[in-house]
């Protein structure tokens, strides 16, 4: 019972300050909305995919393995690792980005003109702030992961409005980028409180053989996460190639709005569940018990959200937003089966990150891929946005509610 007491406070320490982060995204969009344009939130919202996905590149997820270490100066050189690895490959980026910004078409397309070397910036620091959040995962040091995202969301509020009033262009985007940069310097002043040590015996060959030992999160949970991405972001790409960039600011929108209680519940239940089923999977090989009330839990909170949106979506878009949103109203309401599978989806999929189930993580993310694209391709050809989007919710769920099945298989530990 203590153990289970421990688990709802640290629950309690992330839902209340990731609720306070996002209530302050929800308060602040109907400032950003008259602000910006749905243009401007299209561009944000491609941006946002692109460098999502370098970032997983970057680091090969091996940021994935912080957690998964018995001793600590393996974690921390892991850490130290992936960070030099994710350097050299975001000034690769940057580079290459400022070359071909204006002469590859697949750039053009997304009006990248302008903003190439934020690409390659928001891809490092990205590296930097997973890094960070999952050495202070791994010592359960919540409230400063917490603060960070609170950073994160304010500057995400006050730099794009201050970007607005200064004329500055792009402000959604520059404003993202700066307060992503000021929430990792949070995390580096904050390092000595996790006994963070530099051991200075180790040298080149000791880093690669640590990167071979876990290399199964660059052979499996890379390519996984990646499909994974791609996957969640395809959206953004093919509404943009098929109805324009005025849709998918619309789309931008309404995601942002449905994403919402899926970001707080991974940030909230799936952290604090990524290191108490990790200690559970250490010491007895299995996390049935927890994963099992977590699940009950996510499920009650899915069925009341998506009363809500499919309810109310149109007119609180209308009402907060603006008369100009109330179609990103109705789209959130065609996305409603995808935002509720993946509230109870997300924050339980990183028992394949403890289990080191890699692999079967992988091969679920290439059929969520391959359904969503054929799903968004062939609806995007022939029908209209809504339709588009009704389809793509409804392959997203199909794999939610896989993926959901599996973890729970998983969690009951190997038979033996």
């Amino acid at each position: 019972m203590k153990n289970w007491n421990g688990f709802y406070k640290n629950i309690a320490v992330m839902f209340s300050g990731n609720i306070v982060a996002h209530l302050l995204v929800v308060i602040s969009t109907p400032v950003l909305a008259r602000l910006f344009l749905p243009d401007e939130f299209g561009l944000y919202q491609l941006f946002l995919s692109f460098t999502s996905i370098s970032s997983m590149v970057a680091t090969g997820k091996y940021e994935l393995a912080i957690i998964a270490p018995k001793y600590d100066f393996v974690a921390v050189s892991i850490a130290i690792a992936t960070t030099v690895i994710s350097l050299a490959l975001s000034l690769i980026l940057g580079v290459a980005c400022n070359l071909c910004v204006d002469s590859v078409d697949f750039f053009k397309s997304m009006y990248f003109s302008g903003i190439s070397f934020w690409i390659g910036s928001f891809t490092f620091v990205l590296c930097i702030y997973q890094i960070c959040y999952m050495l202070f995962i791994r010592h359960a040091c919540y409230k400063i992961t917490v603060t960070a995202n609170l950073i994160y969301s304010i500057g995400c509020v006050a730099l794009p409005i201050l970007a607005y009033y200064c004329s500055a262009d792009n402000g959604l985007i520059k404003g993202m980028v700066i307060a992503k940069f000021i929430a990792c310097l949070y995390f580096l002043y904050n390092i000595k409180k996790i006994g963070l040590k530099i051991y200075r015996h180790v040298n080149v060959n000791y880093y690669i053989r640590i990167l071979v030992r876990y290399s199964d999160f660059f052979k499996f949970a890379l390519p996984g996460n990646v499909l994974n991405t791609l996957s969640a972001n395809a959206p953004a790409f093919l509404l943009n190639y098929f109805y324009g960039m005025n849709v998918t600011g619309y789309y931008s929108m309404a995601n942002r709005c449905v994403g919402l209680p899926i970001a707080l519940a991974s940030k909230s239940v799936g952290d604090v569940f990524k290191q108490e089923a990790g200690k559970a999977y250490q010491l007895y090989g299995e996390c049935y018990s927890i994963f099992s009330r977590v699940m009950i839990m996510l499920i009650k909170g899915s069925a009341v959200y998506s009363l809500v949106i499919l309810l109310l979506a149109p007119y609180i878009f209308t009402i907060v937003l603006g008369e100009q949103w109330k179609i990103a109203g109705v789209y959130a309401q065609l996305l409603v089966l995808a935002g509720a599978t993946g509230l109870i989806y997300s924050p339980l999929s990183s028992i394949f990150d403890l289990a080191v189930r890699e692999y079967e993580y992988m091969i679920l993310q290439l059929f969520s891929l391959i359904l969503v694209v054929m799903a968004l391709l062939c609806s995007g050809k022939f029908f209209r946005v809504e339709y588009t989007l009704f389809i793509y919710a409804l392959a997203i769920s199909i794999i939610n509610i896989a993926g959901i099945i599996y973890c729970r298989e998983i969690s009951k530990g190997e038979k033996k």
